[in-house]
């Protein structure tokens, strides 16, 4: 059993093998090489972006006995975008004195390069955000999405009601509510499609929407939109026919131009981006032509996409310079030769280690979505918007609070909320400076590690403010110890503080030349690093972790929750009155101890949703602190999005419930 098990394994077939390990641990747990194997061939598949301790656990006895121990964990570190860690443990295998063959050995050189590739992504973010798509996703693969503007309508394919048939995809569609998607329903009309054919276009000025049948000699079909709903797909043009068109196409909104991926249906064969031109004298389609200039290469190209002045191509490709998988790319066209230039990568967090596709940008050229598996998505396949954003200067300076020695080639990481697989990363020196870019208005998770990455730091902040990068804000951190230096600050611009400021906001205005830290609901730091104390605000009061005896609610305290908007941390004036009766009560009984639960949906990640649930219930303890209650009777807690009161699968009586702070009583009486 173990040696077929290991067969699997070599063969790289990593999803069986796990299964097959898994069978041999029930019946003997303590088969170490089997369980060896089983966390590689788990943390290559279904347990990518999770913590690997449990691996480096074995390091002191695989990681001797085996020689490969540093090549499999830097092909799970790179699955995992650690770019850097993935670099140092190929370069470890590389220059391990051992025996190695020569195609191991030229892998793994191609496999450190790609992550070098990788590194140099993510250290540099491009100029545009992104997130999953809300409400919209599903476990299942979740394709090709297409915006029809005239009925804030999203389309997609999807492969969630398949019925068992995992390559079976319907068209599935949803509208813009007063804050997000409704749950998405199926167009039964439209029909189904196979994976090889799952795409679909949208020609928002007279409301078509196209699709490709393979079944029926490969011809594009569209459907229209009468009286709010979807027509049965009708025959676009029987002359296009000779076309050959194939399943990652674009049609523009003339409908006179058609550009498609195809490899000529010969197996092995890349495939490249055609067109076919409708010459308006005679209604023909011509000969279907490659893309002229460098897009098409010795790789793939696939899913094309022309933007609205049809100036500008976007496509995915394998070809050299992606990061990994298929990448987006971009090519401008030159009017004067009448070709397409060299593409230019996309960039993170647009293209990851793994796939992204069917990118299609709205008309504006401000914001669009594709389609992505890569990690901490809901399925294979999820589908994920993404808009242009402002950037701003951002630096200062890393100190030891204790010594007063600056922080010296320590790692600073500024990972947004709406992304935590991104972060906008700089490194100390000397003086413990550091600098970078980072995105104008955004809460981040900032952390900082010293010389031998141990994480130093952990916090959030938000960020608000303009200029772009004529704006330079100053952050300075503290390590220990107690900081009373203004945290922030602005260059070449007047900057007045508040004598008072109790949270960790920055917002500033170029227009009005201010820049303050400022209290809306009050959000403080809620930090913890290797000293147990998160670095203080301006005003210099801490965000220090209490313990307290109190182990477990007694009961809920009677009283309505207070709800949030989505990734915000300060809450509504509207909850005045409800806090003034917490206020009320706590005043009549002063035995009374509470605990202010924070909680949040599952939007994001878990690591930045239990800082954001901390900062809710810091804010809630920050206000009635402020209004006379003593910060001991009060214990502000997070929970993440591990206690859901509802549904996170729909936004209404679902995620906007759970997005909320509960009152709990720990203490009655002394």
């Amino acid at each position: 059993m173990l040696r077929d098990a290991e067969k699997i394994f070599y063969q790289e077939n990593f999803v069986l093998a796990r299964e097959k390990y898994k069978e041999i641990l029930e019946i003997d747990p303590k088969q170490t090489k089997a369980k060896y194997h089983y966390l590689i061939s788990h943390f290559l598949t279904d347990g990518r972006g999770k913590p690997i301790d449990e691996l480096l656990e074995l390091d002191d006895i695989q990681g001797k006995k085996d020689k490969f121990f540093s090549y499999w964990l830097g092909r799970i570190y790179f699955g995992n975008y650690d770019a850097q860690h993935a670099i140092k443990h190929f370069q470890i295998f590389l220059d391990l004195r051992a025996k190695k063959s020569e195609e191991i050995v030229d892998e793994t050189k191609r496999f450190f390069t790609d992550a070098e590739w990788l590194l140099k992504y993510l250290r540099n973010p491009d100029d545009f955000e992104i997130r999953l798509v809300p409400g919209v996703n599903s476990e299942q693969n979740d394709l090709s999405p297409v915006f029809f503007s005239g009925n804030d309508e999203l389309l997609f394919l999807s492969s969630r009601s398949s019925e068992g048939k995992e390559d079976v995809y319907r068209v599935y569609h949803t509208k813009f509510g007063e804050s997000t998607w409704e749950k998405p329903t199926q167009i039964p009309l439209l029909g189904d499609f196979e994976y090889e054919n799952a795409n679909l276009e949208v020609v928002n000025e007279d409301g078509k929407l196209f699709v490709f049948d393979r079944k029926k000699g490969g011809r594009l079909f569209y459907s229209e939109q009468k009286n709010g709903q979807w027509t049965v797909p009708a025959e676009f043009d029987a002359m296009l026919s000779n076309a050959h068109v194939h399943s990652h196409f674009f049609i523009n909104p003339k409908e006179n131009r058609v550009i498609f991926a195809s490899n000529d249906g010969k197996k092995g064969k890349d495939f490249d981006l055609f067109e076919s031109l409708k010459d308006p004298a005679t209604a023909k389609w011509s000969e279907p032509t490659l893309l002229p200039g460098s897009v098409n290469s010795t790789f793939n190209e696939l899913s094309p996409y022309l933007s609205a002045d049809g100036n500008t191509l976007y496509f995915s490709s394998d070809r050299i310079g992606f990061v990994g998988g298929y990448d987006v790319f971009s090519s401008t066209f030159n009017e004067a030769t009448k070709t397409w230039g060299a593409p230019v990568n996309m960039g993170f967090p647009i293209n990851s280690p793994d796939n992204e596709l069917n990118f299609k940008m709205k008309v504006d050229g401000e914001e669009g979505y594709f389609s992505s598996d890569r990690i901490h998505g809901m399925g294979a396949f999820d589908i994920y918007y993404f808009w242009a954003i402002e950037k701003v200067n951002i630096k200062g300076v890393i100190t030891d609070g204790v010594t007063g020695m600056p922080c010296v080639d320590c790692q600073i990481k500024f990972h947004p909320s709406s992304y935590y697989d991104e972060s906008f990363t700089s490194f100390t020196g000397e003086s413990g400076a550091y600098g970078n870019e980072i995105i104008a208005d955004e809460i981040f998770v900032a952390e900082i590690f010293d010389v031998d990455e141990n994480m130093i730091y952990n916090n959030s902040l938000q960020i608000k403010a303009s200029g772009g990068l004529a704006t330079t804000l100053t952050r300075n951190f503290v390590i220990g110890g107690e900081q009373t230096e203004e945290m922030f600050t602005v260059t070449n611009i007047d900057v007045k503080m508040p004598e008072q400021a109790d949270t960790d906001y920055l917002i500033a205005s170029k227009e009005k030349a201010v820049v303050a830290l400022i209290n809306e609901g009050g959000v403080e730091n809620s930090g913890s690093g290797s000293t147990g104390t998160s670095a203080t605000t301006a005003a210099g009061s801490d965000s220090q972790t209490h313990s307290h005896k109190y182990k477990e609610a007694i009961r809920k305290l009677v009283r309505p929750n207070v709800y949030f908007e989505n990734t915000k941390v300060y809450f509504s004036s509207d909850y005045q009155p409800l806090l003034d009766e917490v206020l009320s009560l706590m005043r009549k009984d002063e035995s009374l101890v509470i605990e202010v639960a924070g909680h949040t949906d599952n939007f994001g990640g878990e690591k930045i949703n239990m800082v954001i649930s901390q900062n809710r219930a810091e804010s809630i303890k920050k206000h009635l602190v402020g209004r006379g209650i003593a910060a001991s009777r009060i214990i502000a807690k997070g929970y993440g999005e591990t206690k859901p009161m509802a549904s996170n699968d729909q936004e209404l009586e679902g995620r906007e419930l759970n997005r909320r702070v509960e009152f709990l009583v720990v203490a009655e009486g002394n």
